[in-house]
């Protein structure tokens, strides 16, 4: 029997409500409990009328046996009725006790007292409403569809411990939760989970994607919570586990969890990938009240997703209180100076690892704060990504460079430079007609400018990505894959992607030292491919003369790195180019500007 047939009982929500509110009461069809209570097996007396009520039924024994059903039920497990009657709920469905079915029936099998439940099934994307009475010792249910009632199933939902899309308990079952699990005294981890660029994904493909998206992960969350643990939707795409410690470190826990976000996601025909940052305490070692945990774990995720991608989870410290702080002060300078404009831009030059001709540059990003004077950019952009700050950077560095490399052209230097560009900005179709504005006021040529992606973040939405890359190519702007090798993309993607050049990560790079090492041979095999589809390899990072002569050997267009040149204020590149690209100088003032 295929699992996934039967996967709508672990989408269902436990969203149990009084029995007697009015909206609730409405969806009974005047059903009464003694109205049933002659049904088992569904004998020839009843079968005719199961068929023709348009909810779907079934009866329970004792011991969680299916005695009887009509057809809509069985529908629901993609199965006929003969092969569900008989065996018990847990054979259909091994996560059986994660579904709407089992607390509601539990409750009536150990009361015996009528329950009612509300959910959201993924697998029929239909909200359910489920109605089960005591019967013959056992239980009989109806299930109907309330997908088309009002709102009042979604305001229901808010008023109770559930949450209406993942099924998972909420901030308020948290709340109420957590100060039993305290009280008790036993040592505990508390994880705070947080989707990477969550808001990338509604804003790209919609809301109603960024919703299955979350029922799906909510499913995995589920699966993957060790025995004993809760698992919470605290709001948006944030996230809590309670773990009681057990045999498996937190650091192993972790490690899983990440892995269960970062499996590909495949909804409505489009497939990504997702990241997650992750912090976590230890009660009782770093706090004993509920407020102080969880104000403290949302420090460690602050500082987990200000870490970046290599190291996406961090353990509280007692430093991040101080750090915290300084970091909010930061962003309040970042805001002010990304109106003000208070950046500049150097460029790091690349040269052909052939000739060592100068072929192009890449514009990064520095910031010289007021107060604090050079601000790496691992700490500020990070911050800009997660306030939603990297599409007004974004804007700001495309718009400098087509100046700045005008500038270079008017000094008679043809130089193509790259600037980086993020997944928000790729997404939104305006950056096209302000590229178009500012190219066409400076007067520069459309092949003069490049735009660098990350593979990580090209594969949020592929098929988004792809079509934006059509559009820049049709305009005569070069697109190039930065940290190629690092993400989740194959060559076959390539393919249907205008790009021109692919950048290998600089985490290869940096552990050449021969040909026969194997990370070695997977950079020689990426520069192979990529030649074979007529793309340019760059090779960033390079700061020693083996590492440059190991490219070379394995035939890598252009390197990258202090080994040619540390970044350069636009002045200093300016006079590096007449000391080394007298081969791309041409008469000065072309365009008369």
């Amino acid at each position: 029997m295929s699992s996934e047939k039967i996967k709508v009982c672990d989408d269902l929500v436990d969203l149990t409500v009084p029995a007697n509110h009015e909206k609730l009461l409405a969806l009974d069809h005047s059903i009464e409990p003694s109205a049933v209570t002659n049904v088992n097996r569904f004998d020839p007396d009843y079968s005719e009328i199961c068929s023709q009520i348009g909810e779907a039924i079934g009866t329970v024994g004792p011991n969680w046996l299916v005695t009887g059903c009509n057809a809509i039920f069985a529908r629901y497990f993609g199965l006929r009725q003969d092969q569900i009657i008989g065996r018990t709920a847990f054979e259909l469905n091994p996560n059986f006790d994660k579904s709407i079915f089992y607390p509601v029936i539990k409750q009536v099998l150990d009361t015996g007292a009528y329950s009612s439940g509300l959910g959201y099934s993924a697998s029929v994307s239909r909200w359910l409403y489920m109605k089960v009475y005591p019967f013959n010792g056992g239980a009989v249910g109806f299930i109907s569809d309330a997908t088309d009632l009002d709102s009042s199933h979604h305001q229901m939902a808010a008023v109770t411990r559930r949450d209406p899309l993942t099924g998972l308990e909420n901030r308020l079952a948290l709340e109420a939760h957590l100060p039993h699990t305290i009280k008790s005294g036993a040592p505990f981890d508390l994880f705070m989970i947080d989707i990477s660029r969550f808001k990338q994904i509604n804003d790209s493909l919609g809301y109603g994607f960024g919703d299955r998206a979350l029922m799906e992960l909510g499913s995995r969350f589920k699966a993957v919570v060790p025995a004993g643990g809760s698992v919470f939707r605290l709001a948006g795409d944030e996230f809590v586990f309670l773990c009681p410690q057990s045999t498996e470190a937190p650091e192993s826990f972790v490690a899983r969890l990440l892995a269960t976000v970062r499996e590909p996601l495949s909804i409505g025909g489009s497939s990504f990938n997702l990241d997650a940052a992750i912090g976590w305490v230890n009660f009782p070692e770093d706090g004993a009240h509920m407020g102080e945990l969880l104000r403290r774990a949302d420090l460690s995720l602050l500082k987990a997703k200000g870490n970046g991608y290599l190291s996406s989870s961090f353990r509280y410290e007692d430093r991040l209180e101080k750090d915290i702080r300084q970091k909010v002060a930061l962003e309040s300078d970042l805001r002010r100076a990304i109106e003000e404009g208070s950046f500049w831009i150097a460029y790091q030059p690349k040269v052909s690892a052939r000739t060592g001709k100068v072929v192009g540059a890449e514009a990064l990003i520095r910031w010289n704060h007021p107060t604090l004077g050079p601000v790496n950019p691992g700490e500020f952009l990070p911050l800009a990504e997660e306030r939603g700050l990297m599409k007004a950077l974004d804007r700001w560095v495309i718009s400098a460079v087509i100046a700045d490399t005008a500038s270079l052209l008017r000094h008679g230097f043809q130089i193509p430079i790259a600037a980086n560009i993020t997944p928000s900005t790729l997404a939104d179709h305006k950056i096209l007609e302000d590229i178009d504005t500012w190219l066409s006021e400076h007067h520069l040529p459309a092949r003069m400018l490049e735009l660098e992606i990350t593979e990580r973040d090209l594969m949020i939405d592929i098929e988004g990505s792809i079509r934006m890359l059509d559009r820049l190519s049709e305009r005569g702007i070069s697109v190039a894959i930065d940290d190629f090798g690092t993400g989740y993309s194959s060559f076959s993607y390539l393919l249907e992607l205008e790009v021109e050049t692919i950048k290998i990560d600089i985490s290869f790079v940096s552990r050449l030292n021969d040909l026969t090492r194997p990370s070695n041979k997977v950079v020689k095999g990426l520069i192979s491919i990529a030649h074979s589809m007529g793309m340019t390899v760059v090779a960033e990072g390079v700061e020693e003369p083996l590492q440059k002569s190991l490219l070379k050997r394995m035939g890598c267009d252009v390197i990258q790195g202090y080994h040619v040149s540390p970044p350069l204020a636009l002045p200093l590149f300016r006079d590096f180019l007449y000391e080394n690209a007298p081969e791309n100088l041409i008469e000065p003032d072309p365009y008369k500007t």
